[in-house]
């Protein structure tokens, strides 16, 4: 039962988490990841717009995928409007504090803790976690949804309301297949070997669970059909998708700090939860046993059916759990020393101090990114809406602001190998930049931008007269290929160029 004190307390937490997340982290709205949201929204608005686009082109193309739900959520709420889009992420942030609060709040009571968990949560472990990943983005995105419903999910289930839990985590695999898949794995997995270890009776759990597989089994299978392709080799599809995101999916590409940090968190919540909460215990192990599986089956044998599971992305609830045990530790040894009267007074120093942080690395006035937006802006305003553009490895503002068709998008891809082997032929060719690159842990962003500047005649010419791109646009310092290219709109760092 919610009450007075109880809404009072999160409306409390909310006022004092989320404009420190919101200055710190800044609000994305029409680039990076929102480069594989915004335009399809568009184009489904207007029909018309990126008629060419290769990414758009293929998404269009198969009735059902990973995003499709979250782009139906926010195609029905109007999220093409910006301050809607806005709104949206707002409201999905303060909902995910508060359900991040509310399962903090049932293992610690002292609030100052508990705002010290939140803020090392979601401030500091987003540069310590294996795998770069976290729980909280700033940008309304797929992940930002699912994760929201699945902190939620793990309250109902704390809290022992199963049918709640179920259907949050039904939410949680519309929204991103990953992340819930994971989190029953790993829920529906600990709470089960409980029982029967414990030989509990209480059939509750297993009808969720049947009321998940029955909601979520379907499209789970659909999903699985679409992304297969009959004639593609297991080895290239793992190597295409470590050169994109290997960071996120394999352990090599983790710093060893990172790793040690995390090794360090695990092992201090494994020891922490072991006489205090049985279920989350059998979390931990469940999840380590996975992750070891995991790593071996993706470091040693390089399977490709074992990275579609991207097992990585689950350390952000160890980290998240583990910091719990901390919170809940350090609490019962200062209320047993009285150092409760400095807490106040460290919060608040810790509190300003990431507000100084966020105010250097404060970058909502971004010059390369105005830059970028004008220069989509002049696109959009001069020329045909047919058009087809090559842009910088880096772009992500252009495409929403210029509602023009890019020949290929470094950030925007489906992880399907239909799209992603012609992803990876167009990006070499003009970006130069390849699997071995990676594995060398070069900067591949810094590689391509170089070799963009170097784009030899052959390729532009291959480019015009082979794939029809109309314009492109190079970094100031740049060849100017005078031959083939005429400049039609310079900024200080780039000039858009149309092909003679």
């Amino acid at each position: 039962m919610i009450t007075k004190v109880k809404l009072l307390d999160q409306l409390k937490i909310v006022l004092f988490i989320y404009p420190l997340v919101l200055l710190y982290w800044n609000y994305i709205g029409d680039g990076n990841d929102l480069i594989e949201i915004l335009p399809t929204l568009k184009q489904w608005n207007q029909p018309e717009l990126y008629p060419k686009d290769f990414f758009l082109n293929y998404i269009k193309s198969i009735p059902l995928h990973e995003r499709t739900v979250s782009l139906l959520f926010l195609s029905s709420l109007g999220a093409k409007i910006p301050w809607i889009m806005f709104l949206i992420h707002a409201l999905f942030t303060c909902f995910l504090i508060i359900g991040v609060y509310n399962v903090v709040k049932l293992f610690i009571s002292q609030n100052w803790i508990i705002a010290w968990v939140l803020i090392a949560l979601f401030i500091v472990c987003p540069y310590t976690s294996v795998g770069n990943n976290e729980i909280y983005y700033n940008m309304p995105v797929a992940s930002l949804f699912a994760k929201t419903f699945g902190v939620w999910a793990i309250y109902f289930l704390l809290s022992n309301r199963f049918y709640w839990f179920a259907i949050c985590l039904i939410a949680s695999s519309y929204f991103h297949p990953i992340v819930g898949l994971q989190l029953s794995i790993l829920w529906f997995g600990s709470k089960l070997i409980h029982d029967l270890i414990s030989k509990s009776k209480a059939k509750i759990i297993y009808k969720s669970f049947l009321l998940f597989i029955m909601v979520t089994f379907p499209f789970y299978l659909i999903l699985l059909y679409y992304t297969q392709a009959p004639h593609a080799h297991d080895h290239f599809l793992f190597d295409i998708l470590e050169f994109r995101i290997g960071h996120h999916f394999l352990i090599e590409y983790s710093g060893v700090l990172d790793i040690l940090i995390y090794i360090v968190l695990f092992a201090f919540g494994l020891w922490y939860w072991n006489p205090k909460n049985k279920v989350l215990f059998y979390f931990y192990l469940l999840q380590g046993i996975l992750l070891i599986f995991y790593c071996i089956g993706t470091t040693v044998f390089h399977s490709e059916f074992i990275l579609k599971f991207q097992w990585l992305k689950s350390t952000i609830w160890i980290e998240w759990f583990s910091l719990i045990s901390i919170g809940a530790w350090i609490g019962n040894y200062c209320s047993k020393k009285h150092y409760f009267r400095f807490l106040p007074g460290l919060t608040v120093g810790l509190y300003s101090i990431i507000i100084i942080m966020a105010l250097f690395k404060f970058n909502a006035n971004n010059p390369r990114i105005t830059e970028e937006r004008l220069l989509g802006l002049w696109a959009k305003e001069h020329t045909p809406i047919d058009a087809l553009f090559v842009v910088p490895p880096d772009f992500t503002y252009f495409k929403t602001n210029s509602e023009r068709s890019s020949w290929v998008d470094f950030k925007a891809i489906a992880h399907h190998p239909q799209y992603l082997f012609p992803w990876y032929d167009r990006i070499h060719r003009i970006y130069n930049i390849d699997l071995s690159d990676r594995r060398n842990h070069i900067d591949l962003q810094n590689k391509a931008n170089n070799q963009f500047i170097k784009i030899s005649d052959k390729t532009l010419l291959y480019l015009n007269k082979n794939q029809m791109v109309d314009f492109i646009i190079l970094p100031i310092e740049a060849d100017w290929h005078k031959e083939v290219l005429e400049v039609l709109y310079s900024t200080k760092n780039y000039r858009i160029f149309k092909f003679i």
